[in-house]
């Protein structure tokens, strides 16, 4: 279990914080089985991600944990994924992999929360009324939506609209609700990072659509799912949020093998919400 972690720093904490930046660490889901979607096996809503999604999540906790090997006393982790169990099981890996590795995670029922402003693959039926996963009729919903993906291999969500499926929210809804999140991630740089005596780091497990937006902008349109080139299973970028209200430049890196390319600069306005 992650350790729990003092939240309210001390006047002493508060005196010494002078970190310039909250950092961000976004990434995709390990290769999953779907089978929350489908129902195919007996333990699909405690358990969805495949060997190899077990694995990537780990190799990210190393990854992000070589990061910060140098300040493990002075960084407090909080991570967050999507409600999606493949979201959720990789959530559950990062915190064990970074508390055994000795660092601070933060423990707390905000945290252990399912984030209802990140999901993916939202079904709705002919009437407009959503089809939980826990829904009887989600695994035809979502049988009949990959038939459709597999029919055509241009675009994605747009091309479900062309086909006239509407169950999927469309790119342009998604980018609306991830970019109040990231504006969220200002806000916490810059209320919540001078008070306190660690740096923040946020790591959140998510998926390619509400990916997409983020990975479009600061790869300057070559990664998107428009063009068939979005974040891939395990993918993970790093942003460095400044805590200066008069900067709204962030610094973005995405992952490689064993850490990160080259850092990107990129310019947000958290109040407009725009890049």
């Amino acid at each position: 279990m992650p350790k729990e972690a003092p939240f309210i720093p001390s006047p002493e904490q508060r005196e010494k914080s002078s970190y310039k930046q909250v950092i961000v660490y976004r990434m995709r889901h390990g290769d999953t089985n779907y089978y929350e979607h489908t129902h195919e096996s007996d333990d699909w809503e405690k358990h969805d991600l495949k060997e190899e999604g077990i694995e990537s999540m780990k190799a990210n906790a190393r990854i992000i944990a070589e990061q910060h090997k140098t300040e493990k006393d002075d960084v407090i982790f909080c991570v967050v994924a999507s409600p999606r169990v493949r979201a959720q099981n990789g959530k559950r890996i990062i915190e064990k992999e970074l508390a055994a590795a000795g660092f601070n995670v933060w423990d707390d029922a905000r945290t252990n929360k399912p984030q209802k402003m990140v999901r993916s693959l939202d079904i709705s039926d002919e009437n407009g009324e959503d089809v939980p996963t826990k829904d009887e009729r989600h695994p035809d919903f979502f049988n009949a939506i990959q038939a459709e993906l597999k029919s055509d291999e241009s675009g994605y969500v747009e091309r479900l609209a062309q086909h006239g499926i509407k169950n999927l929210e469309t790119l342009e809804s998604v980018s609306k609700r991830t970019r109040h999140q990231l504006s969220k991630f200002f806000r916490i740089a810059r209320t919540i990072q001078p008070k306190v005596g660690k740096r923040i780091i946020v790591i959140e497990i998510e998926h390619g659509e509400t990916l997409d937006d983020s990975m479009e902008q600061v790869s300057f349109g070559e990664r998107t799912m428009k063009k068939g080139t979005e974040a891939q299973k395990g993918e993970m970028i790093k942003i460095d949020i400044p805590v200066d209200p008069g900067k709204n430049e962030m610094e973005v890196a995405f992952s490689q093998d064993e850490g990160f390319g080259e850092e990107k600069k990129i310019d947000y306005d958290p109040d407009k919400k725009e890049f």
